[in-house]
C-alpha cells in the first residue's frame, strides 16, 4: 500500500486518507485488468479471447460450446502441429480426455485404435476429438474408438446388492460407467 510509504504525520489527514482509499480502488482495478489480460494469453485460462485463439488455429468460432470444450479443442489443434505419429495422436487425444488414452497402431488393417482407459463410457466432447483426429491423421487410415464400460464381473467384485444399486438412482447408461 502506498500509505506505508508516507511519514506517520499523514496518518490522520483526511485528504491523504481519501487519496489513499481512491488509489487502493484504482490499483485494485488495474490489478484485475492485468490479471484478465494475462489469463487471455494462455489457452487454458482464456475465456474472453477464445474466439481469437480459434481463429489463430483455424477453427470455427463456437461461442455456444462450453469454455472447457473450446479450450480442449484449441489445445488439441496446437498439439497437432508437427509430424504425425502415435505420440502425436496420443497427445491430441489426451487433450480431450484429460489424459489416459491408449493409441494402438494396426498397420495390417491401416487402422488406429484409440482406447479410453480412464474414462468409462463415451467422453462428453467425442465429436470434437473425432474432428481433431481426422484432421491430424492421413486419409488412408481408419480410426476406431474403444470405450470402457463396467462388466458384470466388475460390478460383482464391488459386492453391490440390488437395494444398494436402487439407492444409487442411476440410469442404465450411468450404471454402465460406474
Amino acid at each position: 500500500m502506498l500509505r506505508d510509504q508516507y511519514p506517520k504525520i499523514y496518518e490522520n489527514n483526511k485528504i491523504m486518507i481519501s487519496l489513499w482509499n481512491t488509489e487502493d480502488i484504482e490499483l485494485g482495478y488495474l490489478q484485475n485488468t492485468l490479471d484478465t489480460f494475462i489469463n487471455q494469453i494462455f489457452v487454458q485460462t482464456s475465456d474472453i479471447k477464445l474466439d481469437r485463439w480459434e481463429k489463430i488455429v483455424g477453427l470455427p468460432n463456437r461461442p455456444g460450446i462450453l469454455t472447457s470444450d473450446r479450450q480442449s479443442t484449441i489445445m488439441a489443434k496446437l498439439r497437432g502441429i508437427g509430424v504425425v505419429n502415435i505420440d502425436q495422436i496420443k497427445r491430441t487425444a489426451d487433450a480431450f480426455t484429460n489424459g489416459d488414452v491408449q493409441v494402438i497402431e494396426i498397420p495390417s488393417n491401416y487402422e488406429i485404435q484409440i482406447k479410453f482407459t480412464a474414462v468409462k463410457g463415451i467422453p462428453p466432447n467425442l465429436s470434437d476429438l473425432q474432428n481433431a483426429i481426422n484432421q491430424l491423421i492421413p486419409a488412408h487410415l481408419n480410426v476406431t474408438y474403444v470405450y470402457a464400460y463396467s462388466t458384470w464381473d466388475s460390478v460383482d467384485k464391488k459386492s453391490y446388492t440390488w437395494n444398494a444399486i436402487d439407492t444409487l438412482a442411476k440410469t442404465w447408461d450411468q450404471f454402465e460407467t460406474l
